[in-house]
């Protein structure tokens, strides 16, 4: 039986008989909503790993639907750069999924030779200052790295419990303890 949020943050709170401590609390899914978050995770690795410039945006690079996501397609484009402009607004599950990737809560995003960058208002200020063009000159030089079947490796590090948000069942056996 999957327990409630409130009673799970009540059982937490009050160190319950459960002796399940959760330093942060996490949000209890279905298993499968959890794999349909894999599967949005791996495509967002996928994407990242053969680009070595991508943006994620609100429309395309050709056709912004957001000033912020114009602004750094501008920059991009000033600067010349060839890079993979990823629609968010056609897929809420990549919209949502990005966010959880890189743990920035607005878009767009830009990622250089698998790196996070940041949004907007850090591209602003690195173009301004001259950083972006010293990391921009330097992705011909770059090696797209390619992590072998990272969806199986992120289904067995759950598994193996070594993801610590991963989704948390209790039974109705745990209740009686």
């Amino acid at each position: 039986i999957l327990r409630s949020q409130s009673q799970a943050k009540y059982e937490n709170k009050n160190k319950s008989h459960f002796g399940l401590a959760l330093k942060n609390y996490v949000h209890f899914t279905s298993p499968i909503r959890r794999y349909a978050d894999l599967l949005v995770h791996r495509q967002i690795i996928e994407i990242i790993n053969n680009n070595n410039v991508c943006l994620f945006m609100k429309g395309t690079p050709e056709a912004p639907e957001c000033g912020f996501s114009m602004a750094v397609s501008n920059l991009l484009k000033h600067l010349n750069v060839e890079f993979k402009g990823i629609n968010v607004l056609v897929n809420d599950e990549i919209r949502k999924g990005i966010k959880d990737y890189s743990d920035w809560p607005t878009i767009p995003q830009l990622y250089i030779k698998q790196e996070f960058i940041g949004g907007c208002d850090i591209v602003k200020e690195m173009f301004e200052n001259g950083d972006l063009k010293k990391i921009i000159s330097s992705v011909g030089e770059c090696k797209i790295r390619i992590i072998p079947n990272p969806f199986e490796a992120l289904v067995e590090a759950i598994i193996t419990q070594q993801i610590s948000d991963a989704c948390l069942l209790y039974t109705s056996d745990a209740a009686d303890e």
